[in-house]
């Protein structure tokens, strides 16, 4: 006997967007715990590397990461992995139907806001306002369901 739940595919969205997030947080958080760590070696690498001129996802993050202080890159480090640990569980939980998640996910969708807004009243662009209005429907969305009762799991007797 397996319980199966149905979700809507509004809620699937917003799991996988939330998701890459997760994803996109963590290998920020780990490049930036990996630059840190080993500053010196990535000036010298940088050094040698960038004297052929030749534009690269390599050349690009390394340029990137050396924009930074090893201090800076740090807190980088530890805000982003703090971030994406707390958002995969949101997103955990809230795949899984847990009310706790609900008001979770609805919190770290609007901690970003105040920061998405500014950066789209100082550096205007298309981007900008396409990933703002994701996360104010997301939003909108996480504030109209969080205080509706759960759905009912629906039980299966298929083994």
């Amino acid at each position: 006997m397996t319980i199966q739940t149905h979700r809507p595919v509004s809620l699937k969205v917003i799991v996988a967007y939330k998701g890459i997030g997760v994803l996109v947080l963590t290998t920020v958080s780990l490049v930036s715990a990996v630059s840190w760590r080993n500053y010196e070696g990535l000036l010298a690498i940088a050094q040698n590397y960038l004297l052929d001129e030749e534009f690269t996802l390599i050349d690009w993050v390394l340029t990137t990461v050396l924009n930074f202080q090893p201090h800076s890159l740090r807190m980088i480090s530890f805000g982003t992995g703090g971030y994406a640990v707390v958002l995969g569980t949101a997103t955990t939980g809230f795949w899984y139907g847990k009310r706790w998640a609900r008001v979770l996910m609805l919190l770290m969708a609007g901690v970003p806001l105040p920061l998405e807004i500014y950066e789209l009243l100082n550096h205007a662009s298309w981007e900008r306002v396409v990933i703002l209005l994701i996360n104010v429907g997301v939003i909108g969305y996480l504030f109209k369901h969080v205080f509706e009762p759960l759905p009912p799991a629906v039980i299966s007797l298929d083994s």
